[in-house]
């Protein structure tokens, strides 16, 4: 029969010399029961996502490592684009030893620059320093979800972890500016002017920002509208002038009977007072040209 390692049980992942030390054999260790999400891990079952990949990487953590980029974006609960590939990815200062692996990755950083959270018990970039080194693989639109998600204030934006908020806009500011030639500085010099406070969503963000890279005016952000002073709606963007709303409805709006419900009402009582209210799904987003004509033209026809 195969020994139990006890930190499976407990950490869901060990290291195998870890392993060798509580008298456990090399032949046991490759029993086929214990998964290698990582070589020299051991695992009591595989990763159940993508957070708990990075999880179960840290056996293999060696000091002065730190996680950064969309792995530390996953612990922190910010913004992660549809189809981001799974893995590790590490800053280390330079000088040090890169780990190299298979959904490992490494990049070398003064020293000065890593002051790490703990996330998990895991050694992580801080909100600031992630959203910096995410400039190497986001575009400008996931920077801006990303930067919004970390000045947000709204205790409703999905999945972020730790306080609200994590940064001002003063200290993006002040981290683009000593970025330096850092990779991605160009991308982030881009995204900080268009960061705005009072985001309730990453499609929020995304949705804005296309609509203004289209050419379109910006949209204001989660605005009350009131009529004869009493409130009607919170819609996510707005037109003010011309009276159009837009709403981005993510899944919930679909599944959930409650907010189904609610959103009905909703656009009853601004389609009451003369609104236009779109309606915007991820869907729509593949084809942004396609929600910046309807928008431009929806503009035009209540101008």
């Amino acid at each position: 029969m195969t020994p139990d390692i006890p930190e499976l049980e407990h950490h869901r992942s060990v290291g195998v010399g870890e392993a060798i030390g509580h008298g456990i054999s090399q032949k046991a260790l490759r029993d086929e029961r214990y998964h290698r999400p990582f070589w020299g891990v051991r695992s009591s079952s595989p990763p159940d996502d993508a957070i708990d990949l990075v999880r179960q990487y840290a056996p293999r953590l060696r000091s002065g490592q730190v996680i950064a980029e969309a792995a530390a974006a996953r612990l922190h609960g910010l913004p992660i684009p549809p189809g981001t590939p799974r893995g590790v990815q590490l800053l280390v200062p330079k000088g040090a030893y890169r780990p190299a692996a298979r959904g490992v990755s490494a990049r070398s950083i003064a020293a000065a620059r890593l002051q790490p959270v703990r996330v998990d018990g895991l050694p992580v970039a801080d909100p600031l320093l992630t959203w910096l080194t995410l400039a190497r693989v986001y575009d400008v639109p996931w920077l801006v979800a990303v930067g919004d998600a970390l000045v947000t204030s709204a205790d409703n934006y999905p999945g972020l972890r730790g306080s609200r908020p994590a940064c001002t806009i003063e200290d993006l500011a002040r981290g683009v500016a000593g970025w330096g030639t850092m990779a991605g500085i160009g991308r982030l010099r881009l995204a900080l002017p268009l960061v705005r406070l009072g985001v309730e969503s990453p499609w929020e963000s995304i949705t804005r920002v296309l609509l203004v890279d289209g050419g379109l005016p910006e949209p204001e952000v989660n605005e009350q509208i009131l009529h004869d002073g009493a409130f009607v709606a919170r819609p996510d963007l707005l037109y003010r002038d011309a009276r159009v709303a837009i709403q981005y409805d993510g899944d919930g709006h679909r599944s959930d009977r409650t907010q189904w419900q609610a959103d009905i009402a909703r656009d009853v009582r601004l389609r009451s007072i003369g609104w236009e209210v779109i309606h915007v799904t991820q869907d729509t987003l593949t084809e942004p040209w396609r929600l910046v004509a309807l928008v431009r033209a929806t503009l035009a026809a209540r101008s």
